[in-house]
C-alpha cells in the first residue's frame, strides 16, 4: 500500500505482513517504509544522472556487512531535507557521509509523537523508529531510493555462502 499524498517528497509504503495481505485486519502491528524521493543511492560510476533537485549518495560496501553500504555524498541537491543535512559527517580528508545513527536520532527528535494521533515513542531498535498507541504498535523505517538495484541483487546472488557448501 502506498501513500503518495505527501508534500515533503516522501512516499510511505506499508511493508511486512500487512502489505502482503497475510495479516488479519485486527492485528496490531504496522510497518512503514518512508522513501525519500529526492535522494538516490548508486555506485560512483553513475554520478550526475539525476536533476539538480536530487541528492546523490555513492554506495560503498567494502567495509560493511553483506547487503549494507556506507553512503558517501556525491551531489547535494537544492532540496536537501534538514534531517539529512543534520545527519551528514565530514571526514578528515573532506569526504562527506551520512550517519545512519544521526539520521535515525534526528528523525526521532523531529517527530512529535503525541501530536500524531496519540502515538507515543517506543524504544529504538536498529533503523526502525517504533511507536505505540494502546495495543497498536508501529515501526517507521526511512529509506532512500537505490537506482542500481539490478546490479546489487546480481552481486548478492553471486556471493559465496557457507550454507550451500554444507548441502
Amino acid at each position: 500500500m502506498i501513500n503518495n499524498a505527501r508534500e515533503d517528497e516522501i512516499v510511505r509504503v506499508t511493508a511486512g505482513s500487512k502489505a502482503e495481505g497475510l495479516a488479519s485486519c485486527f492485528e496490531s502491528d504496522y510497518d512503514f517504509i518512508n522513501i525519500y524521493q529526492n535522494i538516490v543511492c548508486q555506485f560512483e560510476n553513475f554520478t550526475n544522472m539525476i536533476s539538480n533537485d536530487t541528492t546523490e549518495f555513492c554506495m560503498l560496501g567494502e567495509s560493511c556487512h553483506p547487503g549494507h553500504y556506507t553512503l558517501k555524498l556525491l551531489t547535494r541537491g537544492v532540496k536537501l531535507p534538514k534531517i539529512i543535512e543534520a545527519s551528514l559527517v565530514t571526514t578528515q580528508n573532506g569526504e562527506i557521509f551520512i550517519s545512519s545513527d544521526f539520521f535515525t536520532k534526528e528523525f526521532e527528535r523531529t517527530v512529535s509523537f503525541d501530536s500524531v494521533g496519540g502515538w507515543n515513542k517506543g524504544t529504538r531498535t536498529g533503523p526502525a523508529v517504533p511507536s505505540t498507541r494502546g495495543i497498536y504498535r508501529r515501526d517507521d523505517v526511512n529509506a532512500f531510493r537505490c537506482v542500481v538495484q539490478k546490479g546489487v541483487l546480481a552481486g548478492w546472488a553471486k556471493r559465496e555462502t557457507l550454507w550451500l557448501a554444507m548441502c
